[in-house]
């Protein structure tokens, strides 16, 4: 693994590599907790005993297969209420390094945090954040499946399973992290609009009648796609409805 990037600004001057740990997200956290971490540093583990994923699931990796790993964030631009752009950009950065490693592949971001490509997840994204009178901090943690070559999940997906070539992980996670920063600093310099409208361009079954579930009740509505506060929006039965992160399922 690379001790840090040649061709970025702040993101991965410091890398910090651990063969296994609970939690990258976690581990990140306590590094903050005792000022041992900086703006732009990041923490790789070749395995996580307990990876977490968003709603409380659990990311299961092979070790040393995939990349597993986390940003150290201090977005002092940004709102609290704004930190779900941070997911965005994330997940822009994913399908840009999947495009460049495969040309031509179908590529989509399922909200709100998962990145997919010919219809398989490849990637997810966890951010936690750390707020007092303001926002402290943020950890943006990724899983990267890279090298893996079977999967307890038929929709889950690898670079080597798309192509049948084995990656570089250094490398993969150096080219992930050059793309994120393009993002993060069009963010700094307020192009908000312009990564909402990446992001929908990406967007997962917008424009589509699927069946989602909410409240315990299955119903079908169409994508429209989100609203400037991060929320989902779909138009059910000629209404349209907002919907945050825990108050909708996507079903089929």
């Amino acid at each position: 693994m690379h001790k840090n990037f040649a061709n970025t600004r702040f993101l991965g001057k410091t890398i910090t590599s651990l063969p296994e740990c609970h939690s990258t997200n976690d581990f990140m956290a306590q590094l903050a907790a005792k000022e041992q971490v900086a703006h732009g540093d990041i923490l790789t583990a070749e395995f996580q005993s307990k990876g977490k994923g968003q709603r409380g699931n659990t990311w299961m990796s092979e070790k040393g297969k995939n990349l597993l790993f986390s940003i150290y964030l201090k977005p002092s631009f940004l709102k609290v209420k704004d930190i779900f752009l941070l997911n965005i950009i994330a997940g822009l950065a994913g399908t840009q390094l999947i495009n460049q490693i495969i040309p031509g592949a179908e590529c989509e971001l399922k909200w709100p945090n998962d990145v997919y490509v010919n219809g398989k997840k490849i990637s997810g994204i966890l951010i936690e954040t750390s707020i007092s009178k303001q926002l402290d901090f943020v950890v943006a943690g990724i899983g990267f499946n890279v090298n893996q070559s079977h999967f307890a999940l038929p929709t889950a997906t690898s670079l080597k399973i798309e192509t049948g070539k084995a990656y570089d992980l250094g490398g993969v996670l150096e080219s992930y992290a050059e793309f994120f920063e393009n993002y993060y600093i069009m963010l700094e310099q307020g192009q908000r609009s312009h990564i909402l409208r990446l992001y929908h361009d990406r967007m997962m079954w917008r424009g589509e009648t699927h069946t989602y579930r909410s409240n315990g009740s299955e119903f079908e509505a169409v994508l429209i796609g989100i609203n400037e506060s991060g929320n989902l929006v779909l138009n059910c039965n000629g209404a349209s409805k907002q919907f945050r992160t825990k108050e909708v399922e996507f079903v089929s």
